[in-house]
């Protein structure tokens, strides 16, 4: 049998259920090596042939063109946020099938649910039946020297004026700094930030996009008077630098610095966590701790500890970027990991792990309204098992 006779074969018996597990393995290894068009182009003509696989098996919506409809679902939540390249959304959409391969065992008579549907009988919700809603996202949110805070998505006006620049409101739900005439050399200290569950987008007065996550705050001077364009990081953030090589754009956070003059990158410092990690989309930047400093080129991360010392490995932009989608991208964590990251934008109130296993996983979640239905995939692909009490997540073997 020749080779694409036999993934054909193997695609076949997946869709029909009657897959083994040395061919589910096979098809998974080839899925990661093989080109995404190829593989989409494979399982389009599959699953034209064989309707009724889509209703009977996948809970992602009403067409038969599965590939198509994860794509199309990705590329419209990212949208939202901003371009990705046309890579991101295919490779994106490529870890998704991966991911439903490992939902969706044949032999296990376990079939794929969507990250809304619960089964209690898994799940255990406390006698008060409360669950954990996903934060809704409010926005950003501004900070002023005089201690004013204003609410972006709560503002009706189209702008506000304050210490020399003005704020316009744009459709979207960001915010654009535009410097005013009467504008004085003096700099102005304002903070842009989100609570825990929102995203948010500012435009500062050189140009530069910043998109914040969830509890994440940017201090920023109103103008760039100075020789470096110089902002500071809390949490973790999306930059799209606007370019000016006589003037270097400069991130502190803790002890830590990123200097670029035109580029893009995502930078990750929060409080809680020792270190921090900078990851480089597009251009150059250079890392620079306390003890060292090292330069890295698109692909690479740059993780900062807390002894300053600077480590560069391959990054997963995907997984990096997937923050400012729907869905939820983790590669070898831990559930206890996976779950804390989740709290950044589900009301989780505490974590009680009282599990003894270390299992790592690698996959992709979709963000639905109620963490019991991720808790349902988990507890799928996982021998753990998850209680919910008061809104703290208890973690079972």
């Amino acid at each position: 049998m020749q080779a694409n006779e036999r993934i054909t074969y193997l695609v076949e018996n997946y869709l029909n259920k009657t897959i083994s597990k040395e061919e589910y393995k096979e098809l998974s290894d080839w899925i990661v090596q093989a080109d995404f068009q190829e593989v989409e182009t494979l399982f389009e003509a599959e699953i034209h042939k064989q309707d009724n696989w889509y209703n009977d098996s996948v809970a992602f919506g009403g067409e038969a063109n599965v590939l198509k409809e994860i794509q199309n679902k990705i590329t419209q939540s990212e949208r939202k946020v901003f371009a990705y390249k046309r890579w991101a959304y295919y490779g994106a959409a490529a870890s998704i099938l991966i991911f439903t391969l490992m939902l969706f065992k044949p032999w296990q008579k376990t079939d794929l649910v969507s990250s809304d549907q619960v089964n209690d009988k898994v799940v255990s919700v406390d006698d008060k039946g409360d669950d954990i809603d996903i934060l809704a996202d409010a926005g950003g949110h501004l900070s002023f020297t005089d201690g004013e805070i204003v609410t972006i998505s709560k503002q009706q006006k189209a702008f506000i004026d304050c210490d020399g620049v003005r704020y316009q409101f744009l459709a979207d739900g960001g915010v654009r700094l535009q410097p005013l005439d009467t504008a004085s050399p003096h700099q102005a200290k304002h903070t842009f930030f989100t609570n825990r569950g929102d995203k948010a987008n500012i435009i500062l007065a050189d140009g530069t996009s910043v998109w914040l996550s969830s509890a994440s705050s940017l201090v920023y001077p109103t103008t760039f008077a100075d020789d470096k364009r110089m902002v500071e990081v809390h949490g973790e953030a999306f930059f799209d630098v606007s370019h000016n090589p006589n003037k270097p754009f400069v991130v502190k956070s803790n002890d830590t610095e990123i200097e670029v003059l035109g580029t893009q990158f995502n930078m990750r410092a929060y409080p809680e966590v020792d270190f921090s990690e900078t990851t480089l989309v597009s251009g150059s930047v250079r890392v620079r701790s306390k003890n060292s400093q090292r330069k890295i080129v698109p692909g690479q991360q740059a993780t900062v500890n807390k002894k300053g010392e600077v480590a560069v490995v391959t990054a997963n932009l995907q997984d990096v970027l997937s923050w400012q989608s729907d869905v939820y991208r983790f590669s070898n964590l831990t559930i206890e990991e996976i779950l804390t990251e989740l709290g950044r934008w589900y009301a989780i109130e505490g974590i009680d792990n009282r599990s003894t296993l270390q299992e790592r996983y690698t996959g992709v979640l979709s963000k639905g309204k109620q963490l019991s239905g991720i808790l349902r995939q988990l507890e799928t692909i996982s021998t753990h098992r998850f209680i919910i009490q008061e809104r703290r997540i208890v973690i079972m073997n």
